[in-house]
Parts: structure tokens; C-alpha cells; sequence
């Protein structure tokens, strides 16, 4: 049932984009003038055709792509009176602004999506600061573990996300001010110096750039999920089982689990296990994926754990709309 469902919403999504993007083609072709021939929606096997002045809209069976069909003397005799309404025959500057149209109408979507979902409110977690590294930007800075990032540049970050957006917004200067309030409540203004520039490497992450990592609540090492083939899977790990040490060093918290998971790559772990009453042993090795060793397990993570770490943020139209901008910007800068 899952499967179907993520299958339904797959194909409903793809549906979704290809119109908003031949639709742009359609419309910028039209507003200049291009006589558009067909608008279609999927491909192969007509549904449902209907004819409005002289474009033929259609809707095909599968919804995995779309096209527009323009007059044009590449592909076929075109009527002397009609030359100056086919593809081939307009400006340069004409064609490209109809090729340019379909991705564009792709991010206008993404805008108005975002910017409503912002508007909404979106649930967050709250920045507070965890581990921080030897030599950081932010040690250097005087950011200590506890620390709740309240803003950036005056600019109010109540959530991880807000931190990233307004991190990302004042990442061209050569410093940054950071408002926080510490573990004993005490309020504080830091400078963050941006020596380094972000935008050249943005992959890297803000928590690896500045040198520090989030806060989250702390989980205990309890197995949730096994991937079966995984290297906890063959060494006979189960859900339910509590890790109570790796090669003898005792593990208090889940991160200390994923920490000497990360250092232990191709060496062999023998886990301690607590299951059932009693304590057993397990050998793995870690299997390296795209350059990080993982064993192939989940967490068991407490029903409302996250409650009192979780925020609400809302956001006024025109916040709400810049946001969005800035959104698109970041997802399309990561997947170029």
C-alpha cells in the first residue's frame, strides 16, 4: 500500500511539473506571437482531446512527460501567410525566450509553493549548538556547546532552518553577528569571521563550514530497524537490541554509536548487546557508502521526543516570499 501510494504521488508530482513547464513554453509562445500547434500532457494513447481556437490540447496516457508543438518549417510545409508565426522564422532572442520559459515556469512554481508552505508555518527544531571543534570558526568566535542561536545579523532564527537561511543570506560578507543565549541564560552578540567563503564550496554544510554541530535530544544506542544484507543485518543484530560498548569502550548516547562507526571504517567492531536479559556479542565491519561507513541500522527514537525541541515558525508574505527565493536558490545551487 505504501508503494502505491508513493507511486500515485510520484506520477501526480511529475504530472504536475511537466504541465507547469510546457505550459511555459505555451504561454510565452503565444504572448509573442508563435502559433501553437498542440499542448500535450503525457505521452502515447490519446484520453481526452478538444480543440480552443487554433491549439489542439490533449491529455495522454502516460503522464511522464509533455510537449508543445509549435508551427515551424522544420517539420513540416508551412503556409507563405503563417512564416511569420512559425518557431524557426523568429528572432533569436524570441526562440530563446521560449526555451527559457519551461525551467522558469518550473521556478515560479517552486516560489509559490514555498512561499505558502512558509506562510503556514513550518515545524522546526530550535538551533542550539552541540559539539563544538578545536580551532573553528565558531570556537574562535566564543560559541560554546548549549548556546541557542537566536539571530543572524538582527535577523531572528528560531529554527535550524531559519539559522540556514539567514546564514546563507549573510555568507557573501566578511563577518557575521551572531546573537545567542547560553545554557545559564546569559545573552550574548559574537563576530563571526567569514574568512572563508562559503558560497565557492556550499556542499560542505554550515555546521562543518562554522565547525560545530546541532544539539539534539539524547537518544540511548537501541536498534530500531535493520537493513537485511547490511553488515548488522549478517552479524545477526535485531531491533530492540541496546549497544552497550564497541571493542570495550562503553556508548552512553546514540551519537556515540555513529561516532566510532565513522572511525572504524574497514576495521571490525565487536558490539556488546543487551537483549533480552542478557548480554551478548557481535562482530561487523562497517560497509563504506559514498565515502561513510554505515552498518545498516536506525534508531529507536521515543514517541514525542523531539516535543520540546520543536518550534512553529510562520512567516508575513513578503518574509515568507523572500524565503522562498532563497530556498529555490539553495536546492538549485546543490544540484548543479
Amino acid at each position: 500500500m505504501a508503494f502505491l501510494n508513493a507511486l500515485i504521488a510520484f506520477i501526480v508530482t511529475i504530472g504536475i511539473l511537466v504541465t507547469v513547464h510546457e505550459f511555459g513554453h505555451f504561454w510565452v509562445a503565444k504572448k509573442l506571437g508563435i502559433k501553437v500547434l498542440r499542448f500535450s500532457v503525457g505521452f502515447g494513447k490519446i484520453l481526452k482531446s478538444w480543440q480552443i481556437g487554433e491549439t489542439q490540447y490533449t491529455l495522454c496516457a502516460l503522464p511522464l512527460g509533455g510537449f508543445v508543438k509549435m508551427l515551424d518549417e522544420n517539420e513540416g510545409e508551412v503556409d507563405p501567410s503563417e512564416k511569420h508565426r512559425a518557431f524557426n522564422t523568429q528572432t533569436v532572442y524570441k526562440r530563446i525566450a521560449v526555451v527559457v520559459a519551461g525551467p522558469a515556469a518550473n521556478f515560479i512554481l517552486a516560489i509559490i509553493i514555498y512561499t505558502v508552505i512558509f506562510i503556514i508555518g513550518t515545524h522546526g527544531i530550535k538551533p542550539v549548538v552541540g559539539v563544538v571543534k578545536n580551532d573553528s570558526i565558531a570556537q574562535q568566535a566564543g560559541l560554546e556547546t548549549g548556546d541557542q542561536l537566536l539571530s543572524v545579523n538582527t535577523q531572528d532564527t528560531p529554527s535550524i532552518k531559519e539559522f540556514s537561511f539567514a546564514f546563507f543570506r549573510a555568507a557573501q560578507a566578511p563577518a557575521m553577528q551572531l546573537d545567542a543565549r547560553s545554557k545559564t541564560d546569559n545573552l550574548k552578540t559574537l563576530t563571526l569571521d567569514l574568512k572563508k567563503d562559503f558560497l565557492a564550496d556550499p556542499e560542505q554544510g554550515i555546521e562543518q563550514y562554522l565547525g560545530f554541530e546541532f544539539a539534539l535530544p539524547i537518544l540511548k544506542p537501541i536498534i530500531d530497524q535493520v537493513i537485511g544484507g547490511s553488515p548488522a543485518g549478517l552479524a545477526g543484530v535485531q531491533s530492540g537490541d541496546q549497544i552497550l560498548s564497541v571493542n570495550d569502550k562503553p556508548l552512553n548516547t546514540w551519537r556515540d554509536f555513529v561516532t566510532t562507526i565513522k572511525q572504524s571504517a574497514g576495521q571490525t567492531m565487536q558490539l556488546t548487546i543487551f537483549r533480552n536479559g542478557q548480554t551478548i556479542t557481535r562482530s561487523l565491519t562497517p560497509k563504506n557508502e559514498d565515502g561513510v561507513p554505515k552498518i545498516g541500522v536506525s534508531v529507536m527514537a521515543p514517541e514525542g521526543y523531539l516535543d520540546e525541541w520543536r518550534v512553529l515558525v510562520k512567516k508575513q508574505p513578503f518574509d515568507a516570499f523572500l524565503s522562498a527565493n532563497v530556498k529555490t536558490y539553495q536546492l538549485t545551487m546543490l544540484n548543479l
